[in-house]
Formats: structure tokens, sequence, C-alpha cells
């Protein structure tokens, strides 16, 4: 739904977030922990297990999930949010091409 560069900025704005690295591939994760001197890599809890291996070169976090927000909520929202304004620029486009032929 967002950049990378908007989901970094995101990021950065927090106040315990020190750096984003951007991902280009998985198997990049132990080169980047030992080049940027990484002291916490930080995944969502639905990701337990899957990170481990990086706990003998950094910390690893497991963050819980947020109550009340979901990003499938926010993409279906999203995805209305365009249907619907599509739609509205649809119905505009209908009025003016109306006006235009009475005219």
């Amino acid at each position: 739904m967002f950049s990378y560069e908007d989901r970094a900025e995101i990021l950065s704005a927090c106040k315990y977030v020190s750096g984003v690295i951007p991902e280009d591939s998985w198997d990049q994760k132990v080169g980047d922990v030992k080049k940027y001197n990484v002291d916490i890599f930080a995944m969502g809890d639905d990701w337990v297990g899957k990170f481990d291996f990086l706990s003998e070169h950094t910390k690893v976090v497991y963050l819980p999930r947020t109550s009340g927000i979901s990003t499938t909520e926010i993409k279906s929202v999203m995805t209305s949010f365009k249907e619907e304004k599509l739609f509205e620029v649809r119905n505009v486009m209908g009025h003016l091409t109306r006006l235009i032929d009475t005219l």
C-alpha cells in the first residue's frame, strides 16, 4: 500500500528506531546486521522463530501486534476508498458529458 520510502519515513519517526535498512533479498540479513552494527532486530510476532538465526549476531525481538489495528483492514479501507473515488470521478464525468451534449 505504501512505498518503501513512505514506510521507512514512518518507521524512522519512531523514537526507538535509529535506522531502517532496505531489503533487496532475504539472504542479506546477516550481512546487514554486521555491516550496520545492528543492536536489535525487531519484527512482528507473527514471524516468531523465523529470525532466530540472527540471535548469534544481534538481539532479536518479536513485537506483539497492536490491538485494533489490522493491515488487512487498512488495505480494505484503502481499496474501497479508491473504488468510491473512482465511482465519484466516473459520475462527475457522466454529468460533464451530459452538460456538454446539451450545449
